[in-house]
């Protein structure tokens, strides 16, 4: 049996038969994919260096946004603010006209309780956005707006804005928040 299993390989590699792709396109999507599947593990380690590569492997085809929006959340949701604000930068001035970059940047301001800037980096998301994209975008701008309001100690504009977030998740996480912040006492 051990036989047959050598000679069979060997058939294969004379044939020049790969069981492996190794064309740059799959490697750089496989490495987008387990750079995703480490960050959902919050393996951020692992993801960044994923991604990394497939930064590298993107420059020499010019594919270089999705793994840096890609890198940016890694840092964004390890905590690494500095990090990923460089990187959002980064990613609006080399595409200044697509959303992903601004929605990233706002993103960042967010967490930093920048909401002003928040807000500005959401509407220009939402203005270069594709259609699929609008609604995410502005239900960010929605959360943003009202977190705004409720900052200011504008209540009623706060809820207002919330019920405009269509996106059900974010909605749901807003309602919750917004609960545990109208039931302390002060």
């Amino acid at each position: 049996m051990r036989r047959l299993v050598v000679m069979v390989m060997m058939m294969f590699s004379i044939a020049g038969c790969n069981t492996v792709s190794e064309k740059p396109g799959d490697v750089y999507q496989s490495h987008l994919i387990k750079g995703e599947r480490y960050l959902a593990a919050s393996n951020h380690e692992e993801a960044t260096r994923e991604f990394t590569k497939a930064l590298e492997i993107g420059k020499k085809g010019k594919q270089t946004l999705i793994p840096e929006v890609m890198l940016g959340e890694t840092f964004l949701k390890k905590g690494d603010l500095d990090a990923a604000g460089r990187i959002a930068k980064e990613i609006v001035a080399k595409y200044p006209k697509d959303a992903s970059g601004w929605e990233f940047l706002g993103k960042v301001s967010f967490r930093r309780y920048n909401l002003k800037e928040a807000q500005v980096c959401f509407e220009k998301a939402l203005e270069v956005s594709t259609k699929q994209d609008k609604n995410r975008v502005k239900s960010l701008l929605a959360l943003t707006e009202g977190l705004d309001y409720y900052s200011r100690g504008e209540v009623g504009k706060a809820k207002k804005s919330w019920g405009n977030i269509s996106d059900k998740k974010l909605a749901y996480e807003a309602m919750v928040k917004a609960e545990e912040l109208f039931e302390i006492n002060l």
